[in-house]
C-alpha cells in the first residue's frame, strides 16, 4: 500500500496507526473498522430492518376509508376507497342505498362495489375494494344533498 493511501485510511477511520485498524473478511469483501463497536453498528444497520412504531401500526389497521369526489357538468362521482374488506364495501353500499333510496334512480343513479385483484412481484395477490356512487346533476340541489349525505355516512364509520 502506498503511504498516501495509508494516511488517508487512518484519517477516515480516525486512528493513529495501521495496527489500530481491524480487518473483517466476508467472502470476497473486506471491511475495515476502528473498533468492534463500529463493525457491530454496521452489521445492525445491514441486518436489522427498519421498524415502524406500534402506534403507527395501530393507525394503519384502524384507518378510515378515503373519499374522492370527481365533478363535471353532468355528474358527481364519489369514490370510497381504502376499504379493508368486501364486507365493509357491501355495508357502505347498503347504507348509502337504504338511506338515499328516495333519490334513486334519477339523482343517485348507481352504486358500484368494485373488487380489484392485482398480483405482486413476489407472487402474492393484492385485493382492493371500492364503492363508487354516481350522482346526476339533473337537479343540482338534490345532487348536493346526496353528496353531503354520502360523505356523512362515510365519515361516521
Amino acid at each position: 500500500m502506498s503511504e498516501e493511501f495509508v494516511k488517508y485510511l487512518l484519517q477516515i477511520l480516525n486512528v493513529n496507526s495501521i495496527s489500530d485498524v481491524r480487518v473483517y473478511l466476508l467472502g470476497n469483501v473486506i471491511i475495515l473498522a476502528k473498533d468492534r463497536e463500529d463493525i457491530l453498528s454496521v452489521f445492525r444497520a445491514i441486518g436489522e430492518p427498519p421498524y415502524v412504531p406500534m402506534d403507527k401500526v395501530k393507525d394503519l389497521w384502524s384507518r378510515k376509508p378515503s373519499i374522492s369526489i370527481i365533478e363535471n357538468d353532468k355528474y358527481i362521482d364519489i369514490i370510497v376507497s381504502d376499504l379493508v374488506s368486501l364486507e365493509q364495501a357491501y355495508l357502505i353500499a347498503n347504507l348509502i342505498c337504504s338511506r338515499l333510496m328516495n333519490y334513486m334512480p334519477f339523482i343517485l343513479e348507481k352504486i358500484d362495489v368494485i373488487t380489484t385483484f392485482r398480483s405482486s412481484e413476489d407472487g402474492g395477490i393484492f385485493q382492493r375494494f371500492q364503492v363508487i356512487c354516481k350522482i346526476s346533476k339533473i337537479n343540482p340541489e338534490d345532487a348536493n344533498i346526496c353528496k353531503k349525505k354520502i360523505i356523512e355516512i362515510i365519515e361516521k364509520l
